[in-house]
């Protein structure tokens, strides 16, 4: 199949051989940025969906004071 030929280029470490094969296979449609994610457009609401969701990773356990420990450094 083709998908594995291509993404055999992928694991040899030929990024663009990649790109190139996907750009090709797409008609030059494809592009290396996201217009939606989790129904969500435009790039500002795209950041700021992301910024909410490491902020709400990053703040989801007690730090134990480590914030203390690492704004005094």
């Amino acid at each position: 199949m083709k998908v594995y030929a291509y993404a055999k280029s992928m694991d040899l470490g030929d990024g663009k051989k990649f790109w190139r094969d996907v750009k090709r296979i797409s008609n030059g449609k494809a592009t290396k940025y996201a217009s939606c994610v989790d129904d969500v457009t435009r790039n500002e609401n795209i950041a700021e969906m992301w910024r909410n969701h490491f902020a709400s990773l990053y703040n989801s356990v007690n730090d134990r004071g480590f914030k203390n420990i690492f704004l005094t450094v």
